[in-house]
């Protein structure tokens, strides 16, 4: 019985791995739709919550000078960070020389600095955006393309696929 508890906790992994993937492919299409890894580039030592959120979400107030982020932006701007730090596209940072920071800070992983910024040669951020824009909402209509026996463009984008497949 003992084994079979081990062989089923190790299945329930994979299993868990794979429900983990899609949510981690769409941290890494936000955050690269967001432009957060061309902001967490901009300052040397890492940048907060706060000013990722004044980056992707500021709307101008009265003057042009002046801008309001919307409440709560913050807060999901830290999910996004914090949830791109779990998956090794950033490095968080509480502390530095044994001094825990007032707030926490960001910076780009190796993988996130070349393989997703715009400005780095054989960057993968075009695919990441298509696959964002395009792929995914075509596997979301998988059930209905085996359903039907047919592709899904249509009810993806409600218009047809012609002339997107032909080169």
């Amino acid at each position: 019985k003992k084994k079979t508890s081990i062989i089923m906790s190790g299945r329930r992994a994979k299993v868990n791995k794979l429900l983990d993937a899609f949510r981690q492919s769409q941290v890494m299409f936000t955050a690269t739709q967001l432009g957060i890894f061309e902001i967490c580039a901009r300052e040397k030592g890492g940048v907060t919550a706060a000013y990722v959120a004044n980056e992707i979400s500021a709307i101008e107030t009265t003057t042009a000078a002046e801008t309001t982020v919307p409440p709560n932006t913050q807060a999901a701007v830290t999910r996004l960070l914090d949830a791109c730090a779990a998956i090794e596209l950033l490095h968080k940072t509480t502390s530095r020389n044994g001094v825990d920071n007032k707030e926490a800070t960001y910076e780009n992983s190796e993988e996130s600095e070349l393989c997703l910024r715009d400005d780095k040669e054989g960057s993968l951020r075009g695919y990441v955006l298509h696959s964002a824009k395009v792929v995914w909402p075509l596997w979301g209509q998988l059930p209905q393309a085996v359903q039907q026996g047919g592709h899904t463009w249509e009810a993806a984008f409600g218009k047809t696929a012609k002339g997107v497949f032909e080169h």
